[in-house]
């Protein structure tokens, strides 16, 4: 069975190969904000690169009379994705991707032989890889059930060859692969663009042969309460149909000065906070909270130091103290950073967290736990080991009241919250000078509970009343 690890390289090339630029594929600060919170493979890739494998083991040209291409689980990167083509049918071929053990995509193709001049290669003008970073378009919701466009299909067969390998443009031809390429741009960039994923492709011959460069899309369809978008595309060789979400857009915390308003200005004064993991979602919910209460606030950030920097400036210029510092607690090699030493913290805050939604039902995976563990019990203990010699005796690190529920997909991310809240327990114990509050907090509205799904997300000012339990107890 062929097999393959897609990379952020790999991720990166096909961009400038298709300009489909969105950042939840090629973006690692920007994605982590995002409803997977890391980059994930471009369906329309996976799905090229998974034709190549069948067209690899294919005897001769082939004209595709239906391709139906459903997207059902993102394709994370650096893990294995292997392929499995059932030809058992004849000319009705099923392809599936699979990662994890899981089915991730699922590709079912109809076609027929035919001679090689039967085909024809790519009709427009070979254009080569688009300069990198052009924007998404921004488009309203409400936008959606209008959308409508076209422009030049940009395509390079030897960029193709040396993506795909020879085989994919010789068994379906230029044209035909070079349309399909397009769609990623068409939702990608522009329907729904900025805030859409992928979902599927249906493609038959087209009815009007029309003009080889160009490829026209339109709404179909808009479900909005499920936040579908149904579009028709049509080009040269194909008429095809595209489904997509409008996922949410990236959760954005309130200001500072809009929580200052709730805080009673000297109530948090004699703290000097450590905040890990502050840059956002309840880091930094919980650093303005704080320096809104006259704490000293020092957070830090292990990615994302532009969210790090506005928090602080927002901080600064509505009177507060704040300051950001480079700290990566998945290398536990380096030393503390001299700013965390020197800042003396008397109470810490513990918001240090991977994508916690990663998992799959009816899955446990080591790899995945052992990631969990490395955050929230072996990264703390790191907190607690080194500052606790300095005098720091409060630590404030939230577990989850998924360990009640014990959510079907969850699993590894329980066993790692209980593990932390062991630890917690056995740290006082052993240490009984030493404070940790580990309240069991409910899903509140950050980047990590963002979903296309309507969900009862909590507001984060419950953030509020638990940092004033804290500084009680």
């Amino acid at each position: 069975m062929t097999s393959r690890n897609f990379t952020l390289t790999d991720q990166i090339e096909f961009a400038s190969f298709s300009h489909d630029f969105n950042p939840i594929h090629v973006d690692p600060i920007a994605s982590r904000r995002l409803i997977y919170g890391q980059p994930v493979v471009h369906g329309v890739n996976a799905m090229l690169w998974a034709l190549a494998t069948f067209a690899s083991d294919h005897s001769g040209p082939v004209k595709i009379l239906s391709l139906t291409c459903s997207f059902r689980k993102p394709l994370l990167l650096h893990e294995e994705v292997s392929v499995d083509i059932d030809s058992s049918s004849g000319c009705d071929t099923t392809i599936r991707l699979l990662q994890g053990g899981q089915v991730a995509v699922k590709i079912s193709l109809s076609h027929i032989s035919c001679e090689a001049d039967q085909l024809e290669g790519f009709q427009g003008i070979e254009t080569y890889e688009s300069p990198f970073g052009v924007q998404p378009d921004l488009v309203a919701e409400e936008a959606l059930a209008d959308l409508a466009g076209e422009f030049s299909i940009a395509f390079n067969t030897d960029k193709a060859v040396d993506l795909y390998g020879p085989q994919l443009i010789t068994i379906f031809g230029g044209q035909a692969i070079a349309e399909m390429t397009a769609l990623t741009k068409v939702v990608g960039m522009h329907a729904p663009g900025l805030n859409s994923i992928f979902t599927e492709i249906k493609l038959k011959p087209a009815i009007t042969i029309r003009q080889a460069c160009r490829i026209h899309y339109k709404t179909q369809r808009y479900h909005k309460s499920f936040h579908c978008v149904v579009i028709a595309c049509n080009s040269r060789t194909f008429d095809s149909v595209l489904k997509a979400f409008y996922r949410p857009p990236a959760t954005l915390q309130p200001s500072y000065s809009c929580l200052k308003t709730s805080v009673l200005e000297s109530e948090f004064e004699l703290q000097r906070a450590l905040v890990i993991g502050g840059s956002r979602g309840l880091g930094e919910v919980t650093a303005k909270y704080l320096a809104a209460g006259g704490a000293q606030v020092l957070l830090t950030y292990s990615r994302g130091v532009d969210d790090a920097d506005a928090i602080v400036q927002d901080i600064l210029l509505h009177g507060g103290i704040a300051q950001s510092v480079l700290f990566d607690l998945t290398t536990p090699d380096k030393e503390f950073p001299a700013i965390m030493k020197d800042f003396a913290p008397t109470d810490i805050y513990y918001f240090a967290t991977p994508f916690i939604f990663s998992g799959q039902k009816e899955v446990f995976e080591e790899s995945r736990l052992k990631q969990f563990i490395d955050f929230y019990v072996l990264g703390f203990h790191r907190i607690v080991n080194h500052f606790s010699k300095r005098n720091a005796n409060r630590y404030f690190c939230p577990s989850t009241v998924a360990l009640s529920e014990s959510p079907a997909a969850l699993g590894e991310y329980c066993v790692a919250k209980a593990a932390m809240e062991a630890y917690c327990e056995w740290v006082v114990k052993s240490k009984p000078y030493i404070k940790i509050a580990h309240p069991r907090l409910p899903r509140l509205g950050t980047d990590q509970t963002a979903s296309i799904a309507l969900v009862g997300n909590g507001d984060t000012a419950l953030m509020l009343k638990l940092l004033r339990d804290f500084q009680r107890c």
